[in-house]
């Protein structure tokens, strides 16, 4: 293990003081050389769900500040044994729940793309015209959530990548925001052991970059079955993928593109404008373009907010200060345990979200609400199947030759709002947010938000079927080198 020489200390630190991105920063970064890595001496963030050591793993959450994991996640393992450089952790909205990343005890994130920038002006006077400089503070921005401070990580240019987690869009969205890619594999493909969990049957691990081949490399090296995580993609279903895909790739000259019907909603116009520009570019490349009916996606915003509160309430009912985090010094007092311990220790997003998935599975509502929600998700994965014609080796669809290969929509619904703007938001709102992102999230769907080339950042997503991430990744690179 070696002392390594071009990291920047100084620049993270200013880095950090403007954006608030790290919640801990190596002071010394080392590294195993790994010479015949590519990934060998690239700087990389990890967010901190993800467990590490030294330093603390804390979700962002006042329940957490101190902890120490005995263990480091398998993702991180590999990374540094293929020589990648961990300069420190990355803020995040608190145990995910978020889509700001205002949520966090360490403060909100805040989006280097929106710096403090300078207006040049003219200022006339009655004899003479003269040139001035002012500078103006503008309103800051979020970086959004779940994933910020690994999004202002990249945005910044202190690392070469990022890792984070994605329930619902939380690589997606910050990546929209701060105009950087955010890959999602398909659910499985990277290791969750080690990743402290918010939604169990939702988390994938995302990786963050400025360019598409960045992201497709680091895939690469992470992209293996783990026998210690149980959602792992089995090797015989990696093989079959990787057989599927070889037949079909001999016939692929050219892209079926479907557009979503259910996914145009009521987006900013600088989205929309950028989103008919994209299929335009794409059209005009001579692929072929189709509107697609996927109906059961317009219920995903509710089974989603039905199923990962449910799966949160149950996976936070450890935190109780007993046996490691935060406890509170009421909890010694007369036959209290620990309701004060988790009334204090975690914030009110986190506390609003317990309280709905410990409704959503009480007896009242397990049938109405929670039954209801799965058996929705799992038509939203017959419905996308219907439309690819890649097959899902999980469910055994039958392609169609009529299917699309790839779906396109914009990941947000706006541009990064600013943190006043996040801060007067309802819940509702809040929710709304991910409607774009959760659809292929419900159904555990490889996504990639690509930067288009705009004034303020914006993304499109590039969607394809369970397990074709190679192609998700191709079609984002295409897209980004002419966009």
């Amino acid at each position: 293990m070696s002392s390594f020489p071009r990291i920047n200390i100084p620049k993270v630190l200013e880095a950090q003081a403007k954006y608030n991105m790290f919640t801990c920063v190596r002071p010394v970064a080392m590294h195993i050389e790994n010479p015949h890595s590519l990934l060998n001496m690239k700087l990389c963030a990890i967010k901190d769900n993800i467990c590490g050591i030294p330093e603390p793993t804390t979700c962002g959450s006042k329940m957490l500040k101190n902890y120490r994991s005995p263990f480091k996640a398998t993702v991180l393992e590999m990374l540094e044994n293929y020589g990648t450089v961990i300069v420190g952790k990355t803020n995040m909205d608190e145990f995910g729940m978020g889509s700001t990343n205002t949520n966090s005890v360490f403060g909100p994130v805040y989006n280097p793309s929106f710096d403090k920038t300078q207006k040049k002006l003219s200022k006339y006077t009655l004899s003479e015209s003269q040139d001035i400089e002012e500078t103006y503070d503008f309103p800051k921005h979020i970086a959004g959530g779940s994933s910020g401070g690994s999004a202002a990580a990249v945005a910044s240019n202190v690392v070469d990548f990022a890792l984070g987690t994605d329930t619902g869009g939380s690589v997606r969205l910050p990546a929209s925001y701060c105009g950087v890619v955010g890959f999602k594999p398909t659910y499985g493909r990277l290791s969750r052991w080690g990743v402290i969990q918010y939604a169990q049957s939702f988390d994938t691990v995302g990786i963050l970059s400025r360019d598409v081949d960045t992201s497709k490399v680091v895939f690469d090296y992470l992209n293996e079955f783990d026998e210690k995580d149980p959602t792992s993609l089995l090797p015989s279903h990696r093989e079959r993928i990787d057989e599927l895909v070889e037949t079909r790739n001999k016939g692929l000259h050219k892209l079926r593109i479907g557009i979503p019907k259910q996914l145009n909603l009521d987006i900013d116009s600088k989205v929309r404008e950028s989103w008919i520009k994209l299929i335009s570019q794409l059209f005009d490349q001579d692929h072929d373009i189709y509107p697609v009916d996927i109906p059961s996606i317009e219920h995903s915003i509710p089974s989603y907010y039905t199923l990962v509160p449910s799966e949160a309430a149950s996976n936070l009912a450890r935190y109780d200060g007993i046996r490691y985090g935060y406890r509170s010094e009421l909890d010694s007092k007369g036959d209290v345990l620990f309701a004060p311990t988790r009334d204090e220790g975690f914030g009110e997003e986190v506390k609003r979200r317990i309280l709905i998935g410990n409704f959503n599975l009480s007896h009242e509502a397990y049938i109405n609400h929670y039954l209801k929600a799965q058996n929705l998700r799992h038509q939203i994965k017959l419905d996308f199947d219907r439309v690819f014609r890649f097959p899902n080796v999980l469910t055994s669809s039958q392609p169609s030759s009529e299917g699309v290969d790839i779906l396109i929509a914009p990941t947000s619904l706006s541009t990064a709002p600013t943190v006043e703007e996040a801060n007067s938001m309802t819940p509702l709102e809040v929710f709304v947010n991910d409607a774009l992102t959760v659809p292929s999230s419900l159904a555990g769907l490889p996504t990639c938000s690509i930067p288009m080339k705009t004034p303020e950042p914006i993304g499109m997503q590039v969607i394809g079927q369970f397990g074709d991430d190679n192609l998700v990744l191709n079609a984002s690179r295409l897209i980004q080198q002419f966009m």
